[in-house]
């Protein structure tokens, strides 16, 4: 007797340059039967990056466009992007709906409530609950999230740290309906031979004879790119043989050239804007940084070492489920100067840089593959699935 296939609406706001865009094509593309996958998105905002081409033309899911459903809290197009959701729910009739950050964990969960969908899941990809708005809107958004956490059935953290934010510290829910299920990724394609890296170098106006330390994600204040200027502009008073490169886009872009451009990083630091590829970005940096305000599990730093390179990282949210003391070096937030005496020891030792990097390369393939998270979220799916049939 052939088994009913169990149908899933993915419910995300938008395809924008992240770890979640990489997450929810790659489970939609992957999970294999008895899943049926169906994935909702919306609109990419003008000023982020575009990871649509991410969308696959095969046939192993479906994909469900609501231009409504976006980044921005608009309250008629909310209203519209939530009756599609609930029109969706109720023509398809899924098994789940897994909904992925904030918006559309909102209107997904509130959709699947009033349409009765049986098993309601929510992953948290980092969390808004420090960092980005004002006390006030802080407060309304847990009341909002401990509210909709009754209804779901199950809560994904993407870390052990989050799980115990999201139980002790802001009390979303119990800790028995919350899951930790790392991020993995499709590893694959930064595994490989290398590329030219001068003339990669020389494409991108990058100097042939410095270090280069970088920074790779979205131009938003809550990756605090200003602390990365911070400490460039006392690095270069300090040594001449290092140069700094920013990679990506966003709401902070001007600002941020505008401070390279009229001060005195102008020489000492590129911009390269958004790269599509981005293992040889990687493969010419000798340092990868990340001085965020807050953040879930920072993909930009297992990308790095999947290349075999060295990280530092400000020690917020996930940081140290991926920045071990064998891979890497976790900085007390906002300290500047521990982050310059970590980089000037790691120019000064090349042995150490390459042993780090070896680690961390070995660490991220063996605890972040695509292979784990399939396994982990096809197990969550069974248990929710059989934990309704008992009930």
């Amino acid at each position: 007797m052939e088994h009913k296939p169990i149908k899933i609406v993915r419910i995300f706001s938008r395809l924008n340059i992240g770890g979640p865009s990489l997450q929810v094509t790659l489970l939609s593309e992957h999970l294999s039967p008895p899943y049926e996958t169906i994935l909702v998105t919306g609109n990419v905002d003008q000023k982020e990056g575009d990871m649509s081409y991410l969308l696959r033309t095969s046939k192993k899911y479906r994909h469900v466009f609501i231009p409504e459903l976006g980044r921005n809290v608009q309250i008629w197009k909310d209203f519209i992007a939530f009756v599609k959701i609930v029109k969706l729910l109720i023509q398809e009739k899924p098994d789940i709906v897994h909904t992925h950050t904030a918006k559309a964990g909102v209107l997904g969960r509130l959709a699947a409530i009033i349409t009765r969908v049986p098993i309601r899941v929510h992953t948290f990809h980092g969390h808004v609950f420090k960092g980005y708005f004002n006390p006030f809107k802080t407060w309304i958004i847990l009341q909002v999230e401990k509210i909709l956490a009754y209804f779901t059935t199950g809560i994904v953290a993407i870390s052990t740290r989050q799980k115990e934010d999201l139980v002790n510290k802001y009390k979303i829910a119990s800790k028995h309906k919350v899951f930790v299920i790392p991020l993995g990724f499709d590893l694959s394609h930064f595994v490989g031979t290398h590329q030219d890296n001068i003339e990669l170098k020389k494409r991108l106006n990058l100097p042939l004879n410095k270090y280069l330390i970088g920074i790779v994600g979205r131009l938003t204040p809550i990756k605090n790119h200003g602390l990365f200027l911070k400490i460039a502009k006392k690095l270069i008073q300090i040594r001449q043989d290092v140069h700094f490169v920013i990679v990506g886009n966003g709401e902070c872009y001007r600002e941020i050239q505008d401070e390279i451009c009229n001060g005195e990083l102008l020489a000492h630091c590129s911009l390269l804007g958004w790269q599509k590829e981005l293992k040889p970005i990687y493969e010419v940096l000798d340092i990868v940084c990340l001085t965020s305000l807050n953040e879930g599990t920072p993909v930009s730093l297992i990308e790095a070492q999947a290349c075999g390179k060295v990280v530092i990282a400000s020690d917020v949210g996930g940081v140290r489920d991926v920045v071990l003391s064998e891979n890497g070096y976790v900085i007390p937030l906002q300290n500047e100067d521990e982050f310059v005496q970590k980089i000037i020891y790691l120019l000064d030792h090349s042995d150490m840089r390459q042993k780090m990097g070896k680690t961390g390369q070995k660490f991220v393939f063996e605890n972040f593959g695509k292979e784990k998270l399939l396994i982990n979220i096809d197990e969550l799916y069974n248990h929710l699935v059989n934990e309704r049939k008992r009930a």
